[in-house]
């Protein structure tokens, strides 16, 4: 009996340490990383690292995959890990990576590197829009403005007749003569470290050029109307127009003017001028507006010689929508064509004694015209 004591004790002491010694096998390694965090700036080429504290065997590491973090150890140094990063070009926002460091076989830490986004230089132009007369020769002066250690200012495409001097933060801009028809338009890029670049418009006036289209116009009396004539001009600051008649109104808007008529309440034709200048030439519109019921002949009367049987014309002007003509004699021959009236006789006058004959007109609202047509005798 004793000596199954003494054997089941030594027994237990054996199957103690035996279980002493999974369960210190089986013990979790200790991982420290510090740092958790690391800061880079845009265009930091710095090198940054982190201490591993660990009393495990051995470790490892695994960077997400991303392109710009280099992660890496160096043979004197076996309890850290090194850390670079590439130049951050993006303006919008800054980007992070991690790295997750394994100790032992599952036993994880991690740390975060955070590069912030680049910044941008500030940039300003005092005029970003210049406009030039043909013979303008005086420089324009823009103010550069900017945080930026230098700046710079180019040509654009087609715009090497732009002449550029830079004079610390001022842009000196003048301009070779444009010898062209038609003026012409160019720009001027202004740059400063990373700001986004800003452009200043150019414009220069060709030869000088002032033309209105149409030429006259014809209103009628019933009512407020208005009409358009286009005017091309290549000068600055441009055009302007004035009239003689307080009926009219004039408006300008861009390259039309709008020409309007109050209604002619008298009996008679009115007429007036429209005047376009640019400063250096002008142009003349001319303006007609008809009473109510306008009606008139040209010319009032006509006479034949007594053989002579070839048609004369009538020119009828009215502002009514159609008219119409009569004659009191079948010697006569009239015939209607447009605003045409075409008389002749029919046949010459084989008698000594003159005849005559009388045309009436008549159109719309308007007093009737009479014509006198006489035909010489034999």
């Amino acid at each position: 009996m004793k000596n199954f004591i003494v054997k089941f004790s030594r027994f237990a002491v054996i199957v103690t340490g035996i279980l002493f010694f999974i369960a210190c096998s089986e013990k979790e390694p200790i991982l420290t990383v510090t740092p958790h965090q690391l800061f880079f700036s845009a265009d930091d080429a710095s090198e940054k690292s982190v201490t591993i504290e660990t009393d495990a065997t051995y470790w490892n590491y695994q960077v997400n995959s991303l392109n710009w973090l280099d992660v890496y150890t160096k043979a004197n140094e076996k309890d850290k890990l090194f850390i670079r990063v590439h130049e951050n070009s993006n303006m919008e926002g800054s980007r992070t990576g991690h790295v997750t460091v394994t100790a032992g076989k599952n036993v994880t830490s991690s740390f975060t590197v955070e590069q912030l986004k680049k910044e941008t230089n500030k940039l300003s132009i005092s005029d970003d829009f210049l406009a030039f007369n043909i013979n303008e020769t005086a420089d324009r002066h823009v103010t550069i403005t900017t945080d930026a250690p230098a700046w710079n200012a180019v040509q654009g495409v087609n715009s090497s007749w732009i002449k550029l001097i830079k004079q610390h933060q001022t842009l000196i801009v003048s301009l070779e003569t444009n010898t062209q028809l038609i003026p012409r338009a160019g720009e001027i890029i202004v740059m400063a470290g990373n700001a986004v670049p800003l452009t200043i418009s150019v414009t220069q006036g060709g030869t000088y050029l002032l033309m209105v289209a149409p030429t006259s116009l014809i209103f009628s009396s019933h009512e407020t109307s208005s009409q358009a004539v286009t005017v091309t001009a290549n000068t600055i600051p441009g055009w302007s127009a004035t009239t003689n008649a307080p009926w009219l109104i004039l408006n300008k808007d861009y390259n039309i003017l709008t020409v309007t008529a109050t209604p002619n309440l008298s009996l008679f034709v009115r007429y007036a001028l429209i005047c376009v200048t640019d400063g250096t030439q002008e142009r003349v519109i001319t303006v007609t507006q008809y009473p109510s019921g306008y009606l008139a002949i040209t010319p009032t009367s006509l006479s034949f010689a007594a053989n002579e049987v070839m048609s004369k014309s009538v020119i009828v002007t009215t502002n009514a929508p159609y008219w119409n003509a009569i004659t009191n004699e079948s010697w006569l021959h009239i015939s209607q064509y447009n605003n045409i009236l075409a008389v002749a006789p029919l046949t010459a006058n084989t008698s000594a004694t003159p005849r005559s004959a009388l045309i009436f007109f008549t159109g719309g609202s308007a007093a009737p015209i009479s014509m006198l047509v006489t035909q010489a005798g034999q």
